[in-house]
């Protein structure tokens, strides 16, 4: 796209405030208590680092400060 080409992007609104809030809500709660399975060392190690809970080989919880660090 040269200098002169303006982008456009349709803005499609799919959910409302409080289905984002429920939406956002739920994932914190699934990252924190039910927690993912992280199959990188790497990976682990660097949440570890970062304060994630590790359980095990694999588990890792995320509590939500350590997501809203991640995502700001």
């Amino acid at each position: 796209m040269s200098d002169e080409q303006t982008s456009v992007r349709p803005s499609i609104a799919a959910f409302t405030g409080s289905q984002l809030d429920t939406l956002h809500d739920a994932s914190m709660r699934i990252l924190s208590e039910v927690g993912v399975n992280v199959h990188s060392p790497d990976l682990r190690d660097l949440l570890c680092g970062e304060g994630a809970r590790v359980e095990g080989d694999l588990k890792i919880y995320l509590d939500e400060s350590l997501v809203e660090k991640a995502l700001d």
